[in-house]
């Protein structure tokens, strides 16, 4: 019984460790995405309303295009420590 214990409370532990490493990872991944999008939007902005409506329409029809090329220059754009 104390062994079953034991070990439901080593799960437990590794299983919260598990969660805050994965937490951590999801927001650098945020953070990263967030950035790339503020340095693409800065650079639509700089066309003109033409570079923003087709910015939003890129985010809105391109989903998935638009968060991996956001993520690619996010990381390209991250400042060095």
């Amino acid at each position: 019984m104390a062994q079953e214990i034991l070990m439901l409370l080593v799960a437990g532990g590794l299983a919260i460790i598990a969660m805050l490493i994965a937490l951590r990872l999801a927001l650098w991944v945020i953070t990263v995405v967030a950035t790339g999008a503020g340095v693409l939007f800065g650079y639509a902005g700089e066309q003109g309303f033409v570079g923003v409506a087709a910015f939003i329409a890129c985010w809105v029809f391109m989903f998935p295009v638009m968060v991996v090329l956001a993520a690619i220059i996010g990381l390209l754009n991250q400042p060095a420590h």
